[in-house]
């Protein structure tokens, strides 16, 4: 059972939702961010599915699925809002209309969906009240740091430096890549031995096969150098399923690094890091680089942190190298909804969330420029 006066934390990721009740060290519920309908029980009068019973649904027909979040389209809110109905109600187990919810931001927080967001929690949902935090500023606090640079890699990149508790939006950096590029840049790798998987359908298969079997290489030209046998390992997966990779176990993950290798005219995450520090005041940069906070499931590969570091370094002048440290925790695949569970069972959360009130007797828009989201 949830307490009444407990804030409901929702951290919204666009391949998972994690969800959860403000004080615990971690979420109740990892939600796939998936919804999925079929002509045949539309006409059955049947609803759609949620989650996991949308992925692995073995009815006769199949599904359509949906992703609501996905970051290279607009945001479905329609299912969006059924999904966090299935959420609150059957998995969470309580009325929306008794809580106070801590929301991380959707993929897309431009004014108008940030506008909808409100709405659509205080006028469907009837939330008491509601906060909208940044996955990266979240982060920050989860490991108690006031000044860093956060690297938040889940179904999207952001690269987030705060100084001194303040988000530094100018210099941020915002990019719609992540663990979808790299499932369908996986899928397409495999198929040289034999596997085959659609990185729409088969979403948790991939996410064992990264899991499993992927690691960055350190130095990639060596990793090339080695034969395919060599380098061949196998995977069971949930399934039954056996899998063989050889050399698409480091080329996947390389994409961080190398993002034109997975079709991507972008930079990789060791130059957009150095990026977003030069963009912020010079007095501040050193400390900066000795915070850099990894975040999110798409660094979770082993050898990120150390490749990163290395990669980074390089970049840096001799005088400033000393200043760099990564910081990887184990629960950082959490650390966006770790931090928001710490910050909603905060004495000061009361004051800066925005209440029922403020939304109706229109003071919505004060209360939001007051936190720096202007509408």
């Amino acid at each position: 059972p949830i307490a009444s006066d407990a804030v409901i934390i929702v951290d919204n990721g666009s391949s998972y939702i994690k969800v959860g009740v403000s004080g615990e060290e971690m979420p109740r519920f990892v939600v796939p961010a998936v919804v999925g309908q079929s002509d045949e029980r539309e006409r059955r009068g049947l609803g759609p599915l949620f989650g996991h019973d949308a992925l692995r649904y073995e009815g006769g027909e199949r599904l359509k699925l949906h992703r609501p979040l996905d970051p290279s389209k607009e945001i479905d809110w329609p299912r969006l809002a059924a999904l966090w109905d299935h959420i609150f109600e059957e998995l969470l187990g309580v009325l929306p209309e008794e809580h106070h919810v801590l929301m991380t931001e959707l993929p897309d927080m431009s004014a108008q969906s940030t506008r909808r967001l409100y709405e659509l929690m205080f006028e469907y949902f009837e939330v008491q009240s509601l906060y909208v935090g940044n996955q990266g500023e979240m982060a920050l606090s989860a490991e108690g740091i006031e000044t860093g640079v956060v690297i938040d890699w889940g179904n999207r990149l952001q690269v987030v430096p705060v100084i001194e508790g303040v988000r530094q939006p100018h210099a941020a950096m915002h990019l719609r890549i992540g663990a979808g590029n790299l499932n369908e840049f996986l899928a397409r790798l495999i198929t040289e031995h034999g596997n085959y998987f659609d990185p729409l359908v088969h979403v948790e298969e991939l996410d064992a096969i990264k899991a499993g079997l992927c690691q960055v290489a350190m130095d990639p030209h060596a990793a090339g150098e080695r034969s395919e046998l060599e380098q061949e390992r196998k995977l069971t997966l949930p399934s039954g399923k056996v899998v063989t990779v050889g050399s698409e176990s480091w080329r996947c993950p390389e994409g961080l690094f190398n993002p034109p290798a997975m079709g991507l005219d972008i930079p990789g995450i060791h130059q957009n890091l150095y990026n977003v520090v030069q963009k912020c005041p010079i007095d501040a940069r050193n400390e900066l680089f000795s915070h850099v906070v990894l975040c999110g499931g798409s660094t979770l590969f082993p050898n990120f942190p150390e490749r990163l570091y290395k990669e980074v370094r390089m970049l840096m002048n001799v005088a400033s190298q000393r200043h760099l440290h990564v910081h990887a925790t184990k629960r950082r695949k959490y650390a966006a909804w770790l931090g928001a569970s710490v910050f909603g069972s905060m004495d000061v959360f009361p004051s800066v969330t925005a209440f029922q009130e403020d939304y109706w007797d229109g003071n919505l828009d004060k209360h939001l420029a007051e936190q720096g989201n202007v509408l």
